[in-house]
C-alpha cells in the first residue's frame, strides 16, 4: 500500500507515513465509505419549500435522506422516524454527507456540530415560541422569522449532496421534477402557513363587528343588544371605587346610558362640564365606543350623588372627531 499523499510505500499496519507524517487511518477510513446518493434537490427550492411549508418540508428532506442511508448500508434504522427526532440524529447525518462528499474530492467544507447545533437552536427556540399564549406581535413576528430560517443550516448539507450525487450518480440531474409527496407536502404547508400568518396578524385587521352588525339592525336594535351584551358581562350594581357604583345600564332610543351612585364625595367642583372633560379621553380612545358613536348611537353617563345631587353627560359623534 502507498501512501496517498506522497506515493511513499507503506507496511500494511502502518498508522502514518513515515515520510510525509500523515494518517494512513484516515486514508483507510475513507475507502470503507460506502458511496450513497442522497436526497438531491436544488437550493433555492429548498430554501422556497421550507419557508412555504413553515418547516415541516425539513421533516421529508430528513427523511428522503436516511432512507438513502437506511437502503445503501442496509441498516435496519426507520427513516421517519429519524426524521421526526431529528434533534438527536442531524449531527450524525451531517457528518456522513460530508464524509461522502470529501471521499469524492469536495472541497468546501462545514462544521456539522456546528450546524447541527444551530439547526436544533431554531427547532427548540421556534416551538417554544409557538407555545407562548397571549403573545404580543412581535413575539409572533419573531417566531415566524425563526420558523422560516430551518433551512438555513441545510443549505450546506446540500450542497455537499448534490456535489456528491454528481459524482457518483451517472447523468445527474439535480432539477428533477417535483415527486408527489412533496407536492402533498407543500399543498398542505402552504395551507398551514397561510393561517398561522393569518393568525398571526389578525390583530392589524380592522375590528368591524359593529359595522357588519349595523346592516343587520335598526340603531335603536343595535343599542338594545349591545346593551344586553354589556350587561351580559358584568354584576349589576358594581362597585368601580370607593365612592362609584355603576348600579344600570340601559338602552335609550340613540343612547346607550350608564346609571351611576356617588357615595361621600365633595360636590362643590363638581359640574356637568367637569365629568365631561374627564371623561372624555377615555371614552374618545376606546375603539368600540368609537365605533358606537360613528353609528350616532350616543354615550350617556348619569350621576346620582347620596346627597340628592344630579349631574348628566352625554357623547355624541362631534366630540370624539376633533
Amino acid at each position: 500500500m502507498n501512501c496517498k499523499h506522497c506515493d511513499n510505500k507503506l507496511a500494511n499496519d502502518a498508522k502514518f507515513c513515515n515520510k510525509c507524517g500523515k494518517s494512513v487511518e484516515a486514508e483507510k477510513l475513507e475507502k470503507d465509505i460506502v458511496d450513497i446518493e442522497y436526497f438531491s434537490i436544488p437550493l433555492g427550492r429548498l430554501v422556497l419549500l421550507s419557508i412555504l411549508t413553515l418547516g415541516i418540508y425539513d421533516i421529508f428532506w430528513f427523511a428522503k435522506n436516511w432512507e438513502a442511508i437506511r437502503k445503501a448500508e442496509q441498516r435496519k434504522i426507520s427513516p421517519v422516524g429519524r426524521a421526526i427526532f431529528t434533534v438527536f440524529y442531524c449531527h450524525e447525518l451531517f457528518k456522513k454527507v460530508l464524509q461522502s462528499a470529501k471521499k469524492h474530492g469536495y472541497s468546501d467544507s462545514y462544521s456539522p456540530g456546528m450546524l447541527a447545533t444551530v439547526y436544533i437552536i431554531l427547532l427548540l427556540v421556534g416551538n417554544g415560541l409557538s407555545r407562548i399564549e397571549n403573545t404580543t406581535l412581535g413575539l409572533d413576528v419573531l417566531w415566524l422569522l425563526i420558523a422560516i430560517s430551518s433551512f438555513i443550516p441545510l443549505l450546506s448539507i446540500q450542497k455537499a449532496i448534490n456535489f456528491n450525487n454528481s459524482k457518483i450518480v451517472p447523468n445527474f440531474d439535480r432539477n428533477r421534477k417535483f415527486s408527489r409527496g412533496e407536492i402533498i407536502l407543500t399543498v398542505i404547508g402552504v395551507i398551514w402557513f397561510g393561517l398561522v400568518v393569518l393568525g398571526t396578524f389578525s390583530s392589524l385587521i380592522p375590528d368591524n363587528s359593529y359595522n357588519s352588525s349595523s346592516n343587520t339592525y335598526t340603531t335603536a336594535e343595535l343599542v338594545t343588544e349591545t346593551v344586553k351584551e354589556v350587561k351580559a358581562s358584568m354584576t349589576l350594581p358594581s362597585k368601580l371605587d370607593e365612592v362609584t357604583t355603576l348600579v344600570d345600564v340601559t338602552a335609550e332610543p340613540s343612547a346607550i346610558r350608564y346609571h351611576y351612585v356617588l357615595s361621600g364625595v365633595d360636590t362643590s367642583k363638581l359640574s356637568n362640564t367637569y365629568l365631561k372633560n374627564y371623561l372624555g379621553s377615555s371614552i374618545c380612545e376606546n375603539a368600540d365606543t368609537k365605533n358606537l358613536l360613528n353609528q350616532n348611537i350616543n354615550m350617556e353617563y348619569s350621576y346620582v350623588v347620596d346627597s340628592g345631587e344630579r349631574y348628566f353627560v352625554s357623547f355624541t359623534k362631534t366630540d370624539c372627531s376633533q
